[in-house]
């Protein structure tokens, strides 16, 4: 009789470790998955940031563009963002467009690793009135 109680007590750590060798790698390339997602938004989210605020600062000043660029690379790297580069334009008068692109494969080590360099660009056309 114990025998029997101590088969079916096997059994089911059998079943247990089949479930958590099946579960544990999905719940691991979700939580991957999820952690990209977080971080290509935030990067996004500071290029389009990064772009607006030397937009505001040419209109705002009299600073020359390549003081803008290289202070806007400066906060860049404040941030943490690596591979930034900025180019920033006036098409007329009254018209300033900003380019802020990055390099994802040396913000985010999964990128890197399944999907090699994207750059990810955020522009921004601001009109002075």
């Amino acid at each position: 009789m114990f025998a029997k109680k101590r088969q079916k007590q096997n059994n089911r750590r059998g079943v247990a470790a089949v479930e958590a060798a099946v579960c544990l790698p999905l719940l691991i390339i979700v939580w991957f998955g999820t952690f990209e997602v977080t971080r290509r938004t935030s990067l996004q989210q500071q290029a389009q940031l990064l772009a607006s605020n030397a937009a505001h600062r040419i209109l705002e000043s009299t600073t020359e563009f390549e003081t803008i660029e290289a202070d806007t690379l400066v906060l860049a790297e404040s941030l943490g963002i690596e591979g930034c580069q900025v180019e920033i334009s006036r098409i007329d008068k009254e018209i300033v467009e900003t380019i802020v692109s990055m390099d994802f494969s040396q913000n985010s080590p999964i990128s890197s690793i399944l999907r090699g360099q994207q750059i990810q660009s955020a522009y921004y056309s601001y009109r002075e009135e």
